[in-house]
């Protein structure tokens, strides 16, 4: 929620997912140098392709990018999420900024996007070699349950030489929410508990995300595989998951106008500060958020609202003395004895997470909002080696 209250400015974004070719996989999840020069690559070529589309040579751009090492089973999938302004940054003669959107780019312009970043690429990993199966670092059992398709290339989508780019995702400038729950879902962890069930003879089974085009929709796999798979995914020291790119950078000279909050003896409101500055900006003053506004935000709960009148109610008091507590409790015939916690489970439990039940959001996160938008990528880009793909 801080990035979108706080960090990320009030425009348009669009979503750039970068998978890796299988043999780079293992190299860049152990390597954090190899990875921000080749993430570095992708920033360069995305902000020539903003610049050339905005006619603006100078501009600058801002982005907000997650590395990823997993896939949807568990493996080890190396990919990274950017969440890229849609469109370039301009500084004034009289010092302001305006911001120019860039028109959506097409097929051809992705294309020769992904050419030029593989052919640089290519030049400092001249010993680059494409392996089209995945490195089986502890094999599972696949459970086939739904029907075989082919996979194909839709929208704006370009491959190359084992590279996988999509960029088919926009979330327009007035989009808040939506903007929330797509930097929640690149956001989140490897596994979702939801998805993990007790298997047959001891062993664990893992719901896929979506299933492969060879019909899979879960994996089996004892314990020990589980740990062993879920230990390439921890990242090594020194790599950082989290990266900020051009006015948004600490570095960049512009980020103090574009998303830090005002100097607190600017008593100015954020439509005050936008037309101050002529560039879209998060709160004028960083606040800390209530305890209700999380609750309402992460689990759709109005904790506030009353259920027999539908006003909303005020704290005005916080009373965390026990025994004034209880008497309160007592006036108001209401339960105050303390509950008793039930003792330990002793080891090893008949389960590990219940599944998810009919209609909940145990398995996918926090509820969606009410308008429609695409936040997953192709159920293929995860799992199926990309030369397998034919073109669109």
């Amino acid at each position: 929620m801080r990035l979108v209250d706080e960090v990320l400015p009030v425009v348009p974004y669009r979503q750039w997912v970068l998978s890796m070719p299988f043999s780079l996989h293992r190299r860049m999840a152990r390597d954090p140098e190899l990875l921000t020069r080749v993430l570095g690559i992708l920033q360069e070529e995305i902000r020539e392709l903003l610049r050339g589309s905005t006619g603006d040579e100078d501009g600058q751009t801002g982005a907000f990018s997650v590395v990823q090492l997993f896939g949807s089973s568990l493996n080890l999938h190396v990919h990274v999420h950017s969440v890229v302004a849609d469109g370039t940054w301009k500084r004034q003669e009289d010092g302001t900024f305006t911001f120019r959107k860039a028109p959506t780019p097409t097929k051809e312009q992705l294309s020769r996007l992904m050419a030029r970043f593989v052919a640089r690429v290519r030049r400092f990993l001249p010993d680059l070699e494409l392996d089209d199966e995945e490195p089986l670092f502890a094999p599972v059992l696949p459970l086939q349950g739904a029907e075989p398709f082919e996979p194909t290339l839709t929208g704006l989508h370009a491959q190359q030489d084992g590279f996988d780019l999509h960029a088919g995702v926009l979330v327009q400038a007035w989009q808040r929410q939506t903007l929330e729950r797509l930097l929640r879902y690149i956001l989140r962890g490897p596994i979702v508990p939801g998805r993990l069930t007790e298997g047959r003879r001891g062993r664990v089974r893992y719901e896929l995300k979506s299933p492969k085009p060879d019909g899979t929709t879960h994996v089996e796999m004892t314990p020990e595989v589980l740990l062993t798979r879920l230990s390439w995914l921890v990242p090594v020291p020194g790599m950082h998951m989290v990266r900020y790119h051009g006015v948004l950078a600490s570095a960049s000279p512009m980020r103090e106008k574009a998303v830090l909050p005002a100097p607190e003896d600017q008593q100015e409101d954020g439509f005050a500060r936008l037309a101050r500055l002529k560039m879209p900006c998060g709160r004028s003053k960083a606040t800390r958020t209530s305890w209700a506004d999380l609750l309402r935000r992460i689990f759709a709960v109005t904790a506030l609202v009353c259920p027999s009148c539908g006003a909303t109610r005020k704290v005005i008091a916080a009373i965390e003395e026990g025994p004034v507590c209880r008497e309160i409790l007592e006036h108001l015939d209401l339960p105050h004895d303390p509950v008793r916690l039930a003792p330990a489970r002793d080891l090893p439990q008949t389960s590990f997470w219940p599944a998810a039940g009919e209609g909940s959001q145990a398995s996918t996160g926090p509820p969606f909002a009410e308008e429609p938008v695409d936040l997953v990528d192709p159920p293929w880009v995860d799992e199926v080696p990309v030369s397998q793909c034919p073109a669109a």
